[in-house]
């Protein structure tokens, strides 16, 4: 008699499995569509702002903090949004479908699990602490790579003005 149920628990079992998948795709692909959308406005409004400030304070910038700014900050809020929203909206309701079963289940079983949730919180905020000046270093980092692109741009396009000279100075010949 039991045997009978597996085939039909086997169905929801599959269904449910692949509904989730179906579900996950969706959800990442709007999640994706509105998080570039968002990181090419973003960008927009940084290279306008950028374009309405002086001279001035556009010769003193760093170059290559410029342009960390415009590629990858805008690239890690992106990915902010793609990833941590969805990631942490997930976690949040795990936990509460867990507690609520924990509770159904056995309620001591809930309190032995929150026992250890501010070791867990504890570990996160040290990791976090920890990993800040990587984190720093690799921008920092990006923004000196930025810069000496930069430099090594103007550098070629002062070689191909000097190695253009005689057919620059063709054109003033009359």
């Amino acid at each position: 008699r039991e045997s009978r149920l597996i085939f039909p628990l086997m169905a929801i079992f599959v269904a449910q499995v692949l509904g989730r998948h179906v579900v996950h795709y969706i959800r990442s692909y709007f999640m994706t569509r509105d998080a570039f959308r968002f990181m090419n406005d973003m960008r927009n409004a940084l290279f306008s702002k950028l374009m309405a400030q002086t001279q001035s304070f556009v010769r003193y910038q760093n170059t290559g903090e410029i342009l960390t700014v415009l590629n990858n900050d805008t690239e890690y809020i992106r990915s902010y949004i793609n990833y941590n929203i969805l990631t942490y909206s997930e976690w949040t309701l795990l936990f509460i479908f867990a507690s609520i079963m924990l509770v159904i289940i056995n309620p001591w079983s809930l309190l032995i699990c929150y026992i250890f949730l501010p070791l867990a919180f504890w570990v996160g905020r040290v990791y976090s602490k920890k990993s800040k000046p990587n984190q720093d270093y690799i921008r920092d980092s990006s923004a000196r790579l930025g810069m000496l692109a930069q430099e090594n741009i103007n550098g070629m396009r002062i070689i191909r003005a000097f190695s253009s000279e005689a057919y620059e100075e063709k054109k003033f010949d009359i």
